[in-house]
């Protein structure tokens, strides 16, 4: 598992990046890192396996071999869970909700 400190330095990274990447395409909406999130009552957290996520969640709205998206809503933020090799959750991403 990575360290507080290393998602802190991934996130300054990652906040540096986006907006000149979102103004390059402005159709594109930046996304920030999460460690959790949740579904209902539960939380859904990094190395968590994916069958307890879809337990919680249910079905993702979009899947891909290395991703599942969740859409949640109007004006709620879609989150997007990155797949592990071994079937659980990775890095977890909120995009913000287009306008």
């Amino acid at each position: 598992m990575r360290s507080i400190r290393g998602y802190l330095l991934l996130s300054l990274a990652l906040g540096a990046l986006l907006p000149s990447l979102a103004a390059a395409d402005d159709s594109m909406m930046p996304a920030t890192g999460t460690d959790s999130f949740r579904c209902g009552s539960h939380l859904v957290e990094n190395g968590m396996s994916l069958a307890q996520v879809q337990e919680y969640c249910g079905t993702p709205t979009q899947q891909t071999s290395d991703r599942w998206f969740y859409d949640r809503g109007p004006d709620k933020f879609r989150i997007i869970i990155h797949v592990q090799p071994d079937n659980t959750v990775g890095m977890i991403e909120e995009e913000q909700p287009q306008q």
